[in-house]
């Protein structure tokens, strides 16, 4: 009964007589005229041939409503009830009272562009600074890491890229003579690249 708090499922149909450009319905078939004595209708198949009618299968169930929901009752009120497979033959002129409504075709979907970023390193070899560039198509938080041929991290800078190129200078005076690494994190999406150091 519908306010009783309990969730009940319909099966619905639709028609198109033009190949899909329009859409006439929906029509509840679970029991429009409640002369079956169900109140809910599940899994329903459609035949693949309409001809003067839709002929449709349908599970019904006579104590629905409980399975889904706060106020349910008990499984048990299924106990001794039989839910049957009933099938219906809906005449296709039943459909002609009810407002049809063109179909809504996707031509295409605007996406937002994929997140991409960049990291150029400058100059390399590096003597007393090195320029790390970095740039987003989007705003975006880089962490950029540098770490030695051994693998310790010498340093570490926290950069907010609001979309537009950046520039970190980095002094490399008191950097030891050697290879190291540049890891840079923009969003998530990875870059290293090495430098040396004179």
């Amino acid at each position: 009964t519908p306010g009783d708090g309990k969730s009940y499922r319909h099966t619905y149909l639709l028609r198109s007589s033009d190949n899909g450009a329009t859409w006439c319905g929906p029509m509840d078939v679970t029991d429009p005229d409640g002369l079956l004595g169900f109140m809910e209708g599940v899994w329903g198949s459609v035949a693949r041939r309409v001809d003067s009618h839709v002929h449709l299968l349908q599970q019904i169930d006579p104590a629905p409503g409980h399975g889904i929901g706060a106020n349910n009752d008990d499984a048990s009120i299924n106990n001794g009830v039989v839910a049957d497979m009933v099938y219906t033959k809906v005449p296709v002129t039943d459909f002609d009272p009810l407002p049809c409504y063109p179909a809504v075709v996707v031509t295409g979907i605007n996406q937002a562009p994929e997140f991409s970023a960049n990291v150029n390193v400058y100059p390399n070899p590096a003597t007393d600074v090195v320029n790390i560039v970095l740039s987003a198509n989007e705003k975006a938080n880089a962490t950029v890491t540098i770490y030695n041929a051994v693998g310790q991290k010498v340093n570490e800078f926290s950069n907010y890229l609001n979309g537009a190129a950046q520039t970190l200078t980095i002094n490399t005076a008191n950097y030891q003579a050697g290879v190291y690494f540049v890891s840079v994190n923009i969003n998530g999406k990875l870059t290293s690249k090495k430098v040396i150091v004179k």
